[in-house]
Order: structure tokens, then C-alpha cells, then sequence
């Protein structure tokens, strides 16, 4: 007898912007949010809980507009220094010395 898979659905309510916001980023992850949030249901089922600890904490969100664009050269510069494995120091990253 073969394993048959019975799938349900269920309806869920959540801010429209949230929601757009959420299947922009499943989007770009190459997925659907209905895959997205099968993964989650898969993973609380698993771990009998939530996946991740929640928290109140808010993640500030920047746009590349407001930052300094000497700043963003410089995190540029890192970036590459660390692909090219020309890595330093925290003091040489500090004083900007290598």
C-alpha cells in the first residue's frame, strides 16, 4: 500500500502589507510564500515549537539612500578584502591600519 499524502489548507489573516512584504521575499528567494510557510509548519511540527526565539527586538531597516556613501565605500572595500581573504585585525579594522 502506498504512502498517500493528504494535504489540507487553512486560512490565515495578516496585515496586507505584511503580506506583500513576505511574498516579495519568497519571491526573491526563489520560492512561493505558500512554500515558505509550509517550511515553518514543517519545522514547528519537528521541534515541537517555533523554529526561532521570538522577540520584540526590531531589526532596523536601512535604506542605501540615508547612508553615508563614504560609509558604504568602505563596507564595500571590506567585503572585498574578506572574498580576497585579505583579512585583519579588529585593531588594524579600528584604526584602519593593516
Amino acid at each position: 500500500m502506498e504512502n498517500v499524502i493528504r494535504k489540507t489548507s487553512f486560512t490565515i489573516r495578516v496585515n496586507s502589507a505584511t503580506k506583500q512584504k513576505a511574498d516579495e521575499i519568497a519571491e526573491n528567494m526563489g520560492i512561493t510564500l505558500t512554500a515558505a510557510i509550509n517550511m515553518f509548519v514543517e519545522q514547528f511540527t519537528r521541534q515541537g515549537g517555533m523554529p526561532f526565539t521570538p522577540t520584540t527586538k526590531v531589526v532596523p531597516q536601512y535604506n542605501l539612500d540615508e547612508l553615508d556613501p563614504e560609509f558604504i565605500n568602505v563596507l564595500v572595500d571590506r567585503v572585498n578584502e574578506v572574498r580576497q581573504e585579505q583579512v585583519m585585525t579588529l585593531e588594524e579594522f579600528k584604526t584602519g591600519r593593516q
